[in-house]
């Protein structure tokens, strides 16, 4: 076997591992998701002291399928979406898709985005959990991090919504305030 081709297996153990995890991470339906992101958002805003709308920047839509998404701006390097601002003057975006299933929620995808100020490199760190394994996971795992480029993918755990939203306000922020 050739070193690519053992890169290649790895990777696809890794996809797999990755797969196994997702399930593990139960969420409460979309309604009450919707509820812990608007309060974990608030309560941030109200420590920083920004001042963003976080009522009206949270959407949730969902469709008969049970299929739910939950959105705060366009997750993108588009600087002209609603985003939630940083002290920093970092802004947050952020999608969550999941399929309500009785009183809980399965996750099926998320993509957070933080684009930081014009003069900070990287310009962004997007975290992203793709709705299903890529073709190549070497290339794209299931679960990943843009350190700031657009092709550039960097395997890491399933994280929960909240625990993403974690790394940003209590380990990446305070390093862009610095």
């Amino acid at each position: 076997m050739s070193l690519a081709d053992d890169a290649h297996s790895r990777a696809r153990d890794l996809d797999r591992l990755i797969e196994d995890q997702i399930p593990k991470i139960r969420l409460s339906s979309s309604n009450e998701l919707l509820s812990e992101l608007r309060a974990y958002m608030d309560r941030q805003d109200r420590t920083l002291g920004v001042g963003n709308n976080v009522i009206s920047q949270l959407k949730r839509v969902s469709d008969p399928s049970g299929l739910a998404q939950i959105n705060l701006g366009v997750p993108s390097l588009d600087r002209t979406s609603s985003a939630f601002v940083l002290r920093s003057g970092s802004r947050l975006t952020f999608g969550i898709s999941v399929r309500d299933e009785g009183r809980n929620a399965a996750l099926i995808a998320y993509r957070f985005q933080v684009q930081f100020p014009e003069w900070h490199s990287p310009n962004y760190l997007r975290f992203d959990l793709i709705p299903r394994q890529h073709e190549v996971p070497l290339r794209e795992a299931r679960c990943h991090l843009h350190p700031g480029a657009r092709d550039m993918r960097i395997p890491i755990p399933v994280l929960s919504p909240l625990e993403v939203l974690d790394r940003i306000f209590f380990v990446i922020e305070p390093q862009i305030r610095r």
